[in-house]
């Protein structure tokens, strides 16, 4: 259980920092950092709900299917991310977030934020 927990306060200190680097105008880590916290917080659901860890390659995509992830926030993660990063990365496109001048990181946010939300209630 202890580990569970220490996977949600690491995916917050990422959430705190990735908000820092967004304010100072420095998408490219936000971006990194709001990654690896929606990272965390599904890999910590995953394993809540399998009793397993997940696989070490899995897909964000991968892991909200089979970490029961609420719909709406599934369907967030499938309308922000390329098919090809899904399969290959597990990530948001930098490209995509930096061209936008950041405006999908407070999407990211949001996201990271029901994420935790969701964390609680398992």
């Amino acid at each position: 259980m202890e580990k569970d927990g220490s996977h949600i306060r690491a995916a917050r200190k990422d959430l705190e920092l990735a908000r820092k680097y967004r304010s100072r105008g420095d998408i490219a880590v936000a971006t990194l950092l709001y990654n690896k916290a929606i990272s965390r917080a599904m890999r910590m659901m995953y394993y809540k709900r399998t009793g397993r860890h997940a696989p070490r390659d899995a897909s964000l995509g991968y892991l909200s299917a089979n970490a029961n992830i609420p719909d709406e926030v599934a369907e967030y993660i499938r309308g922000v991310m390329e098919p090809s990063e899904e399969e290959q990365m597990g990530s948001f496109d930098l490209a995509e977030v930096a061209s936008d001048s950041g405006g999908k990181l407070l999407y990211l946010d949001g996201l990271i934020k029901r994420l935790l939300d969701y964390s609680n209630a398992y």
